[in-house]
C-alpha cells in the first residue's frame, strides 16, 4: 500500500531546508555527535523491521555478494584500465542513530573531483550552487566516461554490499546521506536516522536524477514510516530490472 503523503506543512519545512544553502547546513549541531536514545523510537518497531529485515540482509546480501564476485572482479579491472587508480571512493556518511562510516562505490569520477569541486566555488559558481542544491549533478563534468555507465547501471554501488555485510547498510533503505544533507532535514531527521541507510531505495527506483529534491526527501521520510516485508521486496525487484532501463538515471 503506498503511504500517504506528506501533509503541506510538512513538505513546506522541507522545501524550505533544503533551499538553504549548504554552508548554513553546516553551521548545525553536529548530529553524528549527537546520536542517542532521541532517535531510537522514531519508527514503529514492527516485528519484520526488529527481525526479517536484518536477517534478509544477510541471507540475500551473502548470495549477491557471493554471486557478484566476478562483475566486480571485471568492473575493478576496467576502472583501473579507463581511469587508473584508486578503484574505490571511499565517502563518509551516517549511519542508524547518526553513526559514521564509510561508504564504498567504484570510483566513478576523475581522481580530485573533491578538489574540483572545491574550485567551483571560486570558479563556477553556478555549478557549485546547483550541486549545493541537490547534491548531485545530472551532467556532472567530473565524471568518467567509464563512470558514467557505472552509474547508469548501479554497478557503482556493488561494493555496498560490503557495508550490509557490515551492518552498516541495509539492502534497502534512505539513501545514504552526509552530515550536511542530514541537517536539512530538521526536525524529521530523527525519522531518517532510526534506519539504516540503503543499498537500494525508493528514490531510487522511483526516477532518481528526475525527481526534486523536496520530494526525495519525502520519499525517504515516507519509506522510514512504512516500511514493510511487501515494499521492500518490491524495491529489490525493481533494482533488479533498473539497470535494463536508464530512464531517470
Amino acid at each position: 500500500m503506498t503511504p500517504p503523503p506528506l501533509q503541506d506543512d510538512t513538505r513546506t519545512n522541507l522545501l524550505n531546508w533544503s533551499s538553504q544553502p549548504a554552508a548554513a547546513a553546516r553551521t548545525r549541531p553536529n548530529l553524528a555527535a549527537s546520536a542517542g536514545t532521541r532517535w531510537r523510537a522514531q519508527v514503529s518497531q514492527g516485528i519484520y523491521l526488529r527481525y526479517g529485515k536484518r536477517t534478509l540482509d544477510l541471507v540475500l546480501g551473502t548470495l549477491l555478494l557471493i554471486g557478484s564476485l566476478p562483475l566486480m572482479a571485471g568492473t575493478a579491472v576496467a576502472v583501473l584500465l579507463t581511469s587508473g587508480w584508486p578503484i574505490f571512493y571511499r565517502a563518509e556518511r551516517l549511519g542508524r542513530h547518526g553513526r559514521p562510516f564509510h561508504m564504498w562505490k567504484f570510483r566513478t569520477m576523475v581522481r580530485d573531483a573533491d578538489h574540483i569541486l572545491q574550485r567551483w566555488h571560486k570558479t563556477n559558481a553556478d555549478l557549485a550552487t546547483k550541486y549545493e542544491a541537490e547534491f548531485k549533478l545530472q551532467d556532472d563534468p567530473r565524471v568518467t566516461t567509464f563512470g558514467r555507465f557505472l552509474r547508469k547501471t548501479s554497478l557503482d554501488e556493488l561494493p555496498q554490499l560490503w557495508n550490509v555485510m557490515r551492518a552498516e547498510m541495509s539492502l534497502v533503505g534512505p539513501r545514504p546521506l552526509t552530515e550536511t544533507e542530514v541537517g536539512r532535514f530538521g526536525e524529521h531527521a530523527g525519522t531518517l536516522l532510526s534506519l539504516r541507510p540503503g543499498l537500494s531505495g525508493r528514490w531510487q527506483t522511483n526516477g532518481r536524477n528526475h525527481v526534486r529534491y523536496p520530494d526525495r526527501m519525502s520519499m525517504e521520510l515516507e519509506y522510514c514510516r512504512s516500511v514493510k516485508l511487501l515494499g521492500d521486496t518490491q524495491i529489490l525487484l525493481k533494482t533488479l530490472v533498473a539497470p535494463f532501463h536508464y530512464d531517470g538515471v
